[in-house]
């Protein structure tokens, strides 16, 4: 039994653990209602780039918690923990693009 959270990124995996990370970014960087686009420097990226990446990476992991329902259907109970517990992770991450992201798509 090692670190706790190597051992929960072990089980999300390299790939779903990389998908997490660009979310976070993606609430850290979300854009103020109103805010205008900037086309040089830093203000780039959370004024043009992460209103278009928000939306993708909220589908993706959408689409990563209805393949994780699905492969959950045939595996044994281990397995089926393992699955909810990326379930869980992938839907909190939702909640948290959506609590940041949805002022600035509304106010468009």
């Amino acid at each position: 039994m090692g670190n706790p959270i190597i051992t929960f990124a072990a089980q999300l995996g390299v790939l779903r653990v990389a998908l997490a990370c660009v979310a976070l970014v993606a609430v850290a960087l979300a854009t103020p209602p109103g805010t205008e686009a900037v086309y040089s420097g830093w203000d780039f990226v959370p004024t043009v780039l992460m209103p278009v990446f928000a939306p993708l990476i909220l589908m993706g992991l959408l689409l990563d918690t209805m393949m994780s329902a699905i492969f959950m259907i045939e595996k044994e109970v281990d397995e089926r923990r393992r699955y909810r517990k990326i379930m869980i992770t992938n839907l909190s991450l939702v909640v948290l693009l959506l609590v940041r992201w949805l002022p600035f798509f509304m106010a468009l």
